[in-house]
Order: structure tokens, then sequence, then C-alpha cells
């Protein structure tokens, strides 16, 4: 498995990313994972009802890559979040 490779970007089929996990520490077993994201979220009546269905989304995400990325892998995934998330509210403000 090639961990540079990202497969997909035809539009045609799934998008698939090889990268690294973390290594153990001590006699700690760091599991091989797969995160599928497909289908759209449901539609919701309810504004609670969706923001306890999106926290218990990210809550699942944020386990899974926390729990199998090395620390410096997620450092950086967590610092493009916020710099893309910032840029989309400067997006708002700059009009």
């Amino acid at each position: 498995m090639n961990p540079d490779m990202l497969e997909g970007l035809d539009g045609n089929s799934m998008i698939t990313l090889y990268t690294n996990k973390a290594s153990p520490i001590g006699d700690q077993s760091i599991k091989d994972t797969t995160l599928i994201i497909s289908g759209a979220p449901p539609e919701f009546k309810d504004l609670r009802r969706a923001e306890k269905w999106y926290q218990k989304q990210a809550e699942r995400v944020a386990t899974i890559l926390f729990t199998t990325l090395p620390q410096g892998t997620l450092d950086r995934i967590l610092i493009a979040l916020m710099q893309r998330k910032v840029s989309l509210y400067k997006g708002l403000t700059d009009s």
C-alpha cells in the first residue's frame, strides 16, 4: 500500500486515501481503520435533534482520528481544518 496514494478523484468512483497509522506505544495495538463517508445527513425538523446527531457524528470521527493517526498528522489536520474554517468566515465578512 502506497501511503501517498489518493484514488478516485475522477468523480466516477469512491475516493480512497491511504495514510499511515500511529506507532504503538508499549503493548498498545493500533488497528488498521476504514472510515467510509457516504450518503447525505437525514432531514431534521427539530434543531435539537440535528445538533445531537451532528455532535455524535463529530465525536465518532474525532475518536477514530485521535486513536489511529500519528500525533504529527493529527496536529496538522486540526490546523488545516481551522485555517479553512477561518477562511470561510473571512469570505463572508469581506463582502
